[in-house]
């Protein structure tokens, strides 16, 4: 066959899955979406050849219910995974929706797209092609989403999206994204236990430069962030892009909670807490990021470190971890919100390049920035009297200084709550 003449091969899709019920779902086993088909092989070595086999896209696995969900540890609820070859297909995404409490002790997972096989001088133009992992959702409209291990077993709750299909080493400039990861609970509570219990994770990019995908939590509160992201380990593909936990009221970081991403967000609505607390025996939460973090708390809210104790040294007392990796990473951590932390200073507990604090002007929390505020913080810094819960120290440094003073009168000046 002349390696000149191109050569098409196409999978068909997988077929797609829909559950959709008035009551509630129970998941003992698996459910999962129908795989891609992959494209017929040729024999084509010519390096002139433009033949592509082209994988099917794995099929959309859906899951609705107007009652609770339960996924049980045997359970399984999964996008189809993509075919091969030479143009992988994309994995099959999954969502799940609830108008109950959504209860996840097995795995959801986006389908996996497909590696290429092999790295043949006939497919160079075709291995620059390649699929997205799918993305896994899950919602909870009215109720609480909750990730937990079966007790009694040694299973991991998860929610992963699917992983992305590779290109081609010959062509340096492939790799899809990875399969983002999205729960929400907007009118309730995000919950997911502890690192070796539970674990969100978005799918790997694809070698050589494909992106990992990104977590995003939202809800009314997230009383325990749980496990997101697997580590860095130096592989590009392995770094998430990043990750966003909004709580409308609460984010709380309790002992062995831990977040991977290139990029943290973490923010809470007006008069929201973010806290975090360590434990003596087990340690504390960790935020793990490359480039950079923000922890932002709206008008009236906290930054409640009040529940972090000291440790046996300074690196298990870490919470917000900004670690420059790659080129191009900033390192730098931005904090804003009234901060409330113990007597050693918040910076017992950054590890970053670069740390900036945002601070807000209404002092007495009466939902108004005016002379009130100003007179109040005045009369604070000069120890004479703090409005309940209020010191002077805007920068969690330990100590009420001329720094945190200009820091109060730049917000004031420019109307920040």
């Amino acid at each position: 066959m002349n390696g000149n003449v191109p050569i098409a091969g196409q999978g068909g899709a997988g077929g797609a899955l829909l559950i959709d019920v008035v009551g509630n779902v129970t998941v003992e086993g698996w459910i999962k979406a129908g795989n891609g088909g992959s494209a017929a092989r040729d024999n084509v070595n010519d390096a002139a050849s433009r033949s592509i086999g082209k994988g099917g896209a794995g099929g959309v696995a859906e899951v609705k219910s107007g009652g609770a969900v339960l996924v049980k540890y045997t359970g399984l609820i999964a996008g189809g995974d993509g075919g091969g070859h030479d143009y992988p297909g994309a994995g099959g995404r999954v969502d799940v929706t609830s108008s109950g409490h959504v209860r996840n002790k097995g795995m959801i997972r986006g389908g996996n797209s497909h590696t290429i096989e092999g790295n043949r001088a006939g497919r160079l133009w075709a291995a620059n092609h390649n699929g997205d992992g799918g993305k896994a959702t899950v919602t909870s409209t009215n109720g609480n989403v909750i990730l937990e291990q079966e007790a009694g077993t040694q299973t991991v709750a998860q929610v992963r999206g699917g992983n992305a299909g590779g290109a081609s080493q010959q062509r340096n400039n492939g790799g899809y994204r990875g399969g983002g990861v999205s729960i929400n609970a907007p009118l309730g509570e995000y919950s997911a236990e502890r690192r070796g219990k539970s674990l969100v994770l978005p799918g790997d990019g694809g070698p050589p430069k494909g992106q990992g995908g990104k977590v995003e939590i939202n809800a009314k509160k997230v009383v325990k962030i749980g496990h997101l992201g697997s580590g860095f380990d130096g592989d590009a593909r392995h770094a998430l892009a990043g990750a966003s936990i909004a709580g409308v009221e609460l984010v709380s970081a309790d002992p062995l909670d831990e977040v991977f991403g290139r990029r943290i967000d973490v923010s809470v609505g007006v008069g929201g807490v973010f806290s975090a607390a360590n434990d003596l025996l087990l340690g504390n939460a960790r935020l793990n990021a490359m480039d950079r973090m923000t922890v932002s708390v709206g008008c009236g809210g906290m930054v409640d470190l009040g529940f972090m104790n000291t440790g046996p040294g300074a690196a298990w007392n870490i919470l917000f971890n900004v670690d420059p990796t790659w080129p191009g990473d900033e390192g730098k951590l931005t904090i804003t919100g009234t901060i409330n932390q113990p007597d050693i200073g918040v910076f017992q507990f950054i590890r970053a390049t670069v740390v900036e604090f945002g601070v807000g002007a209404d002092f007495n929390d009466d939902g108004f920035i005016d002379f009130f505020d100003l007179d109040a913080y005045l009369t604070c810094f000069e120890q004479i009297e703090c409005p309940p819960g209020r010191d002077s120290d805007m920068n969690g440094d330990g100590f009420a200084d001329f720094f945190d003073l200009d820091l109060f009168l730049e917000a004031y000046e420019s109307g920040a709550c």
